[in-house]
């Protein structure tokens, strides 16, 4: 893990799980670090991979004082677990996820949060879209979830 996290706490803490996905895991970091909203840090947790994934993300965190590497000793058999343990190891006022294989646009972070604090929420959630290389174009994932909407108890 990188010790060295910067002493100014995050806006968001973004948890980006991996297992064995050293050949995308670079394009889902590369958009995380170039978020038009800074303030964040990212909390990479290696679900145990053998594939050169912890010495990729060593090296980002060495760069990167945002990134904090979390290399689990067993892999866990799912998402739950990795996502547990960034949630524990969480700094900032929001927590945000994100897989090794997803990318996040460039206003990803900063929409999220600025929808959340305007509908003064305490949990908040973003949709996806899936983009098809071969078209060239993206088609919205469980399109009945793309609809805005403000839930509240």
């Amino acid at each position: 893990m990188n010790t060295n996290a910067s002493p100014i706490v995050p806006d968001v803490s973004v948890v980006l799980i991996s297992y064995n996905d050293a050949t995308r895991l670079p394009r889902a970091l590369a958009a995380l670090q170039h978020q038009s909203h800074q303030n964040i840090e990212i909390i990479v947790v290696d679900d145990a991979s053998t594939d050169g994934t912890s010495e990729l993300v060593a090296a980002a965190a060495a760069a990167d004082g945002r990134i904090r590497q979390v290399v689990l000793t067993a892999n866990s058999g799912g998402c739950s677990g990795p996502r547990n343990r960034g949630i524990d190891e969480a700094r900032g006022k929001w927590v945000m996820f994100c897989d090794s294989d997803d990318e996040y646009t460039h206003d990803g972070v900063a929409e999220l949060m600025r929808a959340a604090e305007q509908s003064n929420a305490d949990l908040g959630c973003g949709v996806a879209e899936r983009f098809y290389l071969r078209e060239s174009r993206g088609y919205p994932w469980r399109p009945e979830l793309h609809e805005p909407r403000i839930m509240s108890t």
